[in-house]
């Protein structure tokens, strides 16, 4: 009988942290790619960390400032790597920001337009 140790070296590479929400999962992705180097991190092995979408934990990461390289990979995923980090980190938008942003943005649309 073969027992399968991904979980167990899932359990050791990743940092004690509960990836519960998108800000802890996005610490976590953060630890993971620094950890793995040029390894890199895939959107596949990320769900075995309990990751929840990882190119938006990219995406975030980058609004943040740190650079991040990815590929393509065989099988379909992306592989993401860490190629530098800010100075100082930008804090990121909240959904209400990006909403009123995005509500004003649309606004000139129908502006001249009469009923």
């Amino acid at each position: 009988m073969t027992t399968d140790n991904t979980a167990g070296q899932a359990n050791q590479e990743a940092p004690s942290l509960p990836p519960r929400n998108a800000a802890n999962q996005r610490e976590l992705g953060l630890q993971l790619l620094r950890k793995r180097g040029t390894q890199g991190l895939s959107s596949l092995e990320a769900l075995r960390y309990s990751i929840m979408r990882l190119p938006n934990r990219i995406g975030e990461l980058r609004a943040q400032g740190f650079q991040i390289a990815s590929r393509s990979e065989p099988n379909g995923c992306r592989r993401y790597f860490l190629r530098s980090e800010p100075c100082h980190s930008k804090p990121l938008r909240t959904y209400a920001e990006r909403s009123r942003e995005i509500e004003a943005a649309a606004l000139p649309l129908f502006s001249g337009v009469r009923p």
